[in-house]
């Protein structure tokens, strides 16, 4: 049963510090922001600090764009060390487009892009910034691509590899009728040097499929998740199909595996690669009618050499789970759940996986007004980050356990800016912390749904008002409990942005919250 755990919350002027079991929160100074916009990233940190990116949003009717662009540095003890303005116009090209600044080999690097109207061409740049954050060296151009549509200019991707020793630029080839899809590969170590570059032509046509989901491993490779569509649709079966792709630049070699789950249709998948084993796995959703729903959990694992899966684990929801999310009625005449996308995908040392996903969509919602003769329409843009599931995967496949920790955020027009969560995992506990509504404190739910089934989760629409909440799921059981961490009435300056966070080691996490001008950084500590 769920503890009621009294808080005290002691504030101070400068550090904070609230200690809640094997939590501990520490906050450093209050700061005032001077020059406008908010942070929008923590991009990397070392021994003694880490840097932020303070972006300033200029937004018309048409376009929403970086007009002003700060990298920031702060200690450990959440000091800002400077506030540096970069320069995003180049005395020849004029404006440039900001793409991302990424830590790469204890390197800061920025990107930029512009179009050049004249070639019918977007270039890409890259440029190294210094410790202090100047720029450092020449800006040299890293990828292009060609268009002849300034409506359709392109776009450039920049994945970071899983030990951050290396980061891969990539540009889809324009579309052309009938072609199959193209894209445009080029690698860059720490000091921009070029490591390889290919055109990769998938096996799929480019107006059947789409890509996403890449990862670089350690040793380099490239894999990406690419989902296609039937070109003819079977009564009976799914109208899609999809499949890991893999290249080996050392081999100069591209695998694709399929991902099949017989009888069942995928309706979410996420994946990892697993070097120890050779393998490739996969999880997510599935449904029994359609690509749309989720009935049910699933995990698979294909071995590289054979392409063939070795191992699956499969596990229906069940009413009394699917209850909590669409209600009893709905549940019982076999309706399933939607809108859940996967977050995360953490593979464990003991060869089991935990699977996270969180419930989110938007819905755009319009009005006519008028009463002199004139009709204006407005349409907002709402935006709903709902319930976690989380799932334990055995080391032989199985699905252990599901469970459901319950969160009901609202905002309108804002991109959801306080909602969604926080994740880290230590020892045989994964915690989630998230801005809740205060009524939900005391909110009782467990992994069989025996406890706090039909119980009503409360709408957090106002971060002034709300609790930065922290749910604890135990690894082994799948039980979960709740406790307050702080909370954002009392404490004036501290509304959690859980979307903004960055884990420095193997217990520290660098959190951030903010109100009006004011906003701090702080240190969650897992004890």
């Amino acid at each position: 049963m769920k503890k009621i755990i009294v808080v005290i919350f002691v504030f101070l002027k400068c550090i904070q510090g609230i200690h809640s079991q094997d939590i501990d929160v520490s906050w450093g100074p209050l700061l005032k922001e001077n020059k406008g916009g908010t942070i929008v990233a923590i991009v990397g940190h070392d021994q003694n600090g880490y840097y932020a990116v303070r972006n300033y949003v200029v937004a018309s009717a048409l376009i929403t764009y970086a007009d002003k662009l700060y990298l920031e540095r702060y200690t450990n003890n959440h000091e800002m060390e400077y506030s540096h303005e970069i320069k995003l116009k180049d005395e020849e090209l004029g404006k440039l487009k900001y793409e991302g600044i990424f830590y790469v080999g204890g390197k800061l690097i920025m990107f930029t892009s512009h179009y050049d109207k004249k070639g019918d061409r977007n270039i890409a740049y890259a440029e190294h910034l210094s410790e202090s954050g100047e720029p450092e060296g020449d800006r040299v151009e890293v990828d292009r691509l060609f268009s002849d549509k300034v409506a359709n200019k392109g776009s450039f991707q920049f994945i970071v590899a899983e030990d951050h020793s290396k980061i891969l630029v990539i540009h889809q080839e324009m579309y052309k009728k009938d072609s199959r899809e193209k894209f445009f590969y080029k690698m860059f170590d720490q000091n921009l040097k070029v490591l390889w570059e290919k055109k990769m032509e998938l096996p799929f046509k480019d107006k059947y499929s789409s890509v996403g989901g890449y990862k670089i491993d350690a040793g380099g490779k490239v894999y990406a998740q690419c989902g296609v569509t039937n070109e003819k649709k079977e009564k009976g079966k799914a109208n899609y199909t999809y499949y890991i792709i893999e290249y080996d630049p050392t081999a100069d070699k591209m695998e694709k595996y399929h991902v099949n789950l017989a009888g069942k249709y995928i309706s979410e998948i996420t994946y990892a690669d697993d070097p120890k084993h050779n393998n490739i796995v996969c999880a997510g959703f599935y449904s029994n009618k359609s690509g749309a729903g989720m009935a049910g959990v699933f995990y698979l694992r294909i071995n590289k050499e054979s392409k063939e899966i070795t191992e699956k684990g499969i596990k229906d929801f069940g009413k009394e789970f699917l209850a909590q999310f669409i209600g009893e009625k709905k549940a019982s005449k076999g309706k399933e759940a939607y809108s859940f996308d996967m977050r995360h995908f953490i593979l464990r040392e003991d060869g089991g996986a935990i699977l996270v996903a969180e419930q989110y969509y938007v819905q755009e919602v319009c009005r006519s007004s008028g009463g002199t003769g004139l009709t204006v329409q407005r349409c907002d843009l709402h935006y709903y980050y709902k319930d976690i599931i989380c799932a334990s995967i055995n080391p032989d496949a199985s699905i252990a356990w599901v469970t459901r920790v319950p969160k009901f955020q609202h905002s309108v027009n804002d991109g959801g800016f306080y909602s969604s969560y926080l994740i880290s995992m230590k020892g045989n506990q994964i915690f989630f912390l998230f801005n809740d509504n205060p009524k939900n404190m005391k909110l009782l739910a467990t992994a069989n749904a025996k406890k706090g089934k039909g119980v009503p989760v409360k709408m957090m629409t106002n971060p002034k008002k709300s609790v930065a909440l922290l749910y604890t799921v135990d690894m082994a059981t799948g039980e979960i409990d709740s406790k307050p961490l702080f909370n954002a009435k009392s404490d004036k300056a501290t509304i959690l942005r859980p979307k903004l966070y960055r884990q420095i080691n193997d217990k520290d996490i660098v959190i951030y919250g903010e109100r009006g001008k004011n906003y701090k950084f702080g240190t969650m500590s897992l004890n």
